[in-house]
């Protein structure tokens, strides 16, 4: 077996990393999330959870920006995306549309709570989710129901 012993020195060389001095050129990378083909109805602020069936427990999923959005094409198909700040990544992804409800959580007026058949956050197949979603304030929560009332067919 091979001696695995090395010197502090080694492990402890300084070695240079800039390209003669410079800083290292960074390039502009175009990226896209899906949601170039889609208007803004609401983005607001908000915290959401989703329910564990398995726990039987509301685990949080972030916070960020809540946005119900229609599509440019076709103005009868809405989607609901949630995007966690700093790391904009997804914590929740589905259409929304009739049958589809809020329903008001804990005798708040800032949360309300819905069911979707197929959230696509984490499964590309969809998966059902009952999610549960918090704002600052009545009329943030107001704001919000309005989209998801339109998007529902129901403003």
């Amino acid at each position: 077996m091979a001696d695995a012993h090395h010197s502090d020195d080694e492990l402890n060389e300084e070695v240079d990393v800039t390209d003669g001095g410079q800083a290292p050129k960074l390039q502009h990378v175009k990226t896209t999330t899906g949601e170039e083909v889609y208007d803004v109805v609401v983005k607001v602020k908000g915290k959401i959870w989703r329910f564990d069936e398995g726990e039987n427990v509301w685990k949080e999923r972030g916070q960020g920006d809540a946005k119900i959005l229609v599509h440019k094409q076709d103005a009868n198909k809405f989607i609901f995306v949630f995007r966690r700040d700093a790391v904009h990544t997804l914590a929740a992804h589905h259409a929304i549309g009739a049958p589809m409800q809020l329903k008001p959580t804990q005798n708040s007026d800032k949360m309300f709570m819905w069911a979707t058949t197929k959230d696509y956050t984490d499964d590309p197949e969809g998966f059902p989710e009952l999610f549960n979603i918090k704002f600052a304030s009545k009329e943030i929560a107001d704001e919000f129901k309005l989209g998801f009332d339109k998007a529902c067919g129901r403003a």
